[in-house]
């Protein structure tokens, strides 16, 4: 289920986003492949960060550093991370799409 985080990024400092992922029943589902992208909320991919590989696990942590938590347009301080794989199920393999929102704060003196 997508999540908004309520805790902020600093402005080119490190964050780490930990994500679980759930079935159709709501039941803790283990991907069998994962990948994830890095977005601003108008779908501009930032950094390079697209279609990422990540270890499949019953949780992922995901660390952004640096130019992934960088503010090219002051005014567009959200982001998405969204999450794309697959899993199995009582049902047979299915599609994975889930997502966190979260903000970067403006680190003014930062260059």
């Amino acid at each position: 289920m997508p999540a908004t985080l309520t805790t902020k990024a600093v402005e080119k400092s490190t964050f780490a986003v930990t994500a679980s992922f759930f079935d159709e029943d709501d039941t803790p589902a283990v991907p069998s492949e994962l990948t994830y992208t890095l977005t601003d909320k108008f779908g501009v991919v930032m950094n390079n960060l697209q279609d990422i590989p990540v270890t499949p696990g019953s949780t992922v942590t995901v660390y952004l550093s640096g130019n992934d938590l960088s503010l090219p347009d002051k005014g567009r301080p959200g982001r998405f991370l969204t999450f794309e794989g697959k899993y199995n199920s009582s049902v047979g393999e299915k599609d994975l799409v889930d997502f966190v929102e979260f903000e970067i704060v403006d680190a003014v003196a930062v260059t």
